[in-house]
C-alpha cells in the first residue's frame, strides 16, 4: 500500500523559510522515523489514516530512509558525516537540486593532497574553504556525498536530499555563526577528523544514482510501481501544475501509484555497491 506522508518543519539558523515563531524554518521533514517519533501517514488521496512512517516499517527497525528538502538563506557549516569504510553509524545522502540561482555553488570535498595538518592548520587560521573542492550546480544536479565526505551547501541552493536513516554531523567550522540561543554552534573536530576521508581528497562525488544504500530513478507522472518501503517525492509545480512539494512512501507490499507528476523514486538498496 501507498501513503502519502505529512512533513514537519525544522529551524535552522541558515534557514530561507519564514516562521512566525522565531528561528527561521531551513529544512523540511517528509519521511522520517526516530522511533518513537515519525511520519503522520494519510491516505494516497490526504486523509488521515492513524498510522505513522514507524507503524509501516521493517520489523522492529526503523524506516530506512530519510527524506527531507533544504532551503538556506545561508551557508551551512563545514561537516562530515560518519560511515567511513562501512562503519556504524553510517549516514550516506545525495542532493537533488530543486532550485539554484546563477552562480550557485556548494562545497563537496577535499582539495587534493589535503592532509590532516593542512586542514587542522587552515581551521586555526579561519580559513578551512581554501581546502574545498567548489562545485557550481544548476537545478536537476544531482551530488553524492559518501560518508567521510566534507562538505558544505551554499546559499540559494535548494535540494532534496535523500539519505540513509541517520541524522549525525560533526561540524568542523561553522563561518563565526551564533546558534539560536546567541552563542557559537557546537564544533565536533575530534569526531570530524576521525570520519574524514582524507586519502580520497580530490576525487569526485558527483552524480550517483546508485550506492550500496538506495537508488535514486526519475519518474513520470502515470503509474509508478513503489517496492517496498520506497519513496517517492514530487517536487512543487512538477508537470507544470501549481503543486506543492509532496512525498509517498510504500509499506511492505509495495504498490502501484498514479503519481499527478514526474518525481524522483528512492528504493533501499542491499550491501554491495552499485
Amino acid at each position: 500500500m501507498v501513503y502519502r506522508t505529512e512533513p514537519k518543519f525544522v529551524e535552522r539558523v541558515w534557514g530561507a523559510l519564514p516562521n512566525p515563531g522565531g528561528t527561521p524554518f531551513g529544512e523540511i521533514w517528509w519521511a522520517w522515523d526516530e522511533g518513537d517519533s515519525s511520519s503522520p501517514l494519510l491516505t494516497a488521496t490526504g486523509r488521515p489514516c492513524g498510522l505513522s512512517l514507524h507503524d509501516i516499517s521493517p520489523g522492529s527497525r526503523p524506516f530506512p530512509l530519510l527524506i527531507k528538502t533544504l532551503h538556506p538563506a545561508d551557508r551551512l557549516s563545514v561537516q562530515v558525516h560518519p560511515g567511513l569504510g562501512g562503519s556504524e553509524p553510517c549516514k550516506a545522502e545525495s542532493w537533488i537540486v530543486l532550485s539554484a540561482g546563477e552562480g550557485a555553488s556548494v562545497f563537496l570535498g577535499l582539495r587534493k593532497g589535503t592532509t590532516p595538518a593542512m586542514l587542522e592548520e587552515m581551521i586555526a587560521a579561519g580559513k578551512p574553504e581554501a581546502l574545498l573542492r567548489r562545485l557550481p550546480v544548476t537545478r536537476g544536479d544531482i551530488l553524492h556525498v559518501m560518508p567521510g565526505t566534507v562538505h558544505a551547501l551554499c546559499a540559494g541552493v535548494e535540494v532534496l536530499e535523500i539519505q540513509t536513516n541517520c541524522d549525525i554531523t560533526y561540524r568542523i567550522w561553522d563561518w563565526g555563526r551564533m546558534g539560536a540561543d546567541g552563542r557559537p554552534r557546537e564544533i565536533h573536530l575530534e569526531k570530524a577528523f576521525e570520519s574524514i576521508d582524507f586519502p580520497a581528497a580530490g576525487e569526485s562525488s558527483g552524480a550517483c544514482r546508485r550506492n550500496r544504500w538506495y537508488s535514486i530513478a526519475r519518474t513520470a507522472g502515470g503509474e509508478v510501481a513503489m517496492p517496498p518501503f520506497s519513496a517517492l517525492f514530487i517536487p512543487g509545480g512538477a508537470g507544470g501544475q501549481a503543486r506543492r512539494h509532496a512525498c509517498f512512501v510504500a509499506g511492505p507490499d509495495g504498490g502501484l501509484f498514479d503519481a499527478p507528476a514526474e518525481g524522483w523514486l528512492a528504493v533501499p538498496g542491499s550491501e554491495e555497491e552499485g
